[in-house]
């Protein structure tokens, strides 16, 4: 892929630059200078023989945790958590990982909307990507038709379900866990819900 930004081509692992390889886990959407020393972020940055991963930690961020697959032109994002008390960070993130894959001509992002598990981190994705923008894959969309019929639901999507308060609730204490997709293709239905995404206020 050539971006048409900087007439480069990103191909392999090793045609990425390490500050481009930060830009794309969305970091700079969150911590615009990661070289101030205040900032104090901390990332460790693996090159495989055809992906890119990226473990990033920081006093807003816990575990931010990032694959990148240019051949594929695809990028992963494992786990985003949250650390203290700053609102806004997944619309931060969201919005500028958006726009720095698009510069690099990536086509998806893609990511793992959990819910609460056992590892003691209270994982609440699977409300909060939705309302940015990531649509449920083929499982996901199957586990939400089953959940939404077998509760005399008419909703066709996470979307249209959680577009309203009395839904938002009803998935906060019915919805499960699913994988999800951004797709970065200028009018593309994920562009669109992010582009309309208003805040709530609420933390979950």
């Amino acid at each position: 892929m050539i971006s048409m930004f900087t007439g480069r081509s990103y191909q392999t692992p090793g045609d990425f630059h390490d500050f481009e390889v930060i830009a794309l886990t969305g970091l700079l959407g969150i911590h615009a200078d990661v070289s101030d020393p205040a900032v104090q972020v901390t990332c460790n940055i693996q090159r495989g023989s055809d992906f890119i991963g990226v473990d990033i930690s920081s006093p807003d961020i816990l575990e931010l945790r990032v694959y990148i697959y240019p051949a594929n032109r695809m990028i992963y994002n494992q786990s985003f958590v949250k650390n203290g008390s700053r609102v806004g960070l997944a619309e931060q993130w969201v919005k500028n990982q958006v726009a720095v894959a698009s510069i690099f001509a990536f086509s998806v992002l893609r990511g793992e909307a959990y819910r609460n598990d056992n590892s003691g981190i209270k994982w609440i994705g699977y409300l909060i990507w939705g309302k940015l923008g990531y649509l449920m894959g083929r499982k996901g969309q199957q586990d939400f038709d089953q959940i939404i019929r077998s509760n005399g639901r008419q909703e066709k999507d996470l979307q249209e379900l959680i577009s309203k308060e009395e839904g938002y609730l009803f998935w906060k204490k019915e919805g499960k866990s699913w994988k999800g997709h951004f797709k970065l293709d200028f009018g593309s239905r994920s562009r669109q819900i992010l582009r309309d995404y208003k805040p709530s206020g609420r933390i979950i």
